[in-house]
């Protein structure tokens, strides 16, 4: 596990992730793959997104127009970023664009303030482009989003 580039990652990493390493090892309660969807859980969708940690799952639930739970594949602290940590940067960023593909109209965080807006489409389009925003950024720049984009999301 590695910092995210930029410096705040690197120092958020120092004081709260390394430590940590390694994880110890849990029990699974339930093994559960791309693409299933859990009847019992009222559609619940798993969504594969290794990057941040290999076995890292999203879900989609189908209500609601969409709520998408992204975990730990992105945070939206100090507005929407990439997560602090990854085990494999490049593969984190491409299920961003696999998570920004996805109908949602609410997304909600492991770190961080849900997205919404009023329109069903309107959360999907804004966190979307974001994600594929962060996906897209050179590692070596670590932009942040423009001033526009930020001021669009929910606070």
């Amino acid at each position: 596990m590695t910092p995210a580039p930029g410096i705040l990652n690197r120092i958020l990493f120092q004081l709260f992730v390394k430590d940590l390493l390694p994880v110890p090892r849990t029990t699974v309660d339930r093994h559960v793959g791309d693409g299933e969807v859990m009847d019992d859980l009222d559609g619940l969708q798993v969504i594969h997104t290794p990057g941040h940690c290999a076995g890292q799952v999203a879900f989609l639930w189908p209500r609601e127009g969409g709520v998408l739970f992204v975990g730990d594949a992105a945070a939206n602290t100090l507005g929407l970023r990439l997560s602090i940590s990854y085990e494999d940067l490049a593969l984190g960023k491409r299920m961003l664009a696999k998570l920004a593909a996805l109908p949602f109209s609410v997304a909600l965080f492991g770190h961080g303030r849900t997205n919404r807006k009023r329109g069903c489409g309107e959360v999907r389009a804004e966190v979307g482009n974001s994600l594929e925003h962060l996906r897209s950024t050179s590692s070596s720049k670590n932009k942040r989003l423009t001033n526009d984009t930020r001021q669009a999301l929910p606070r």
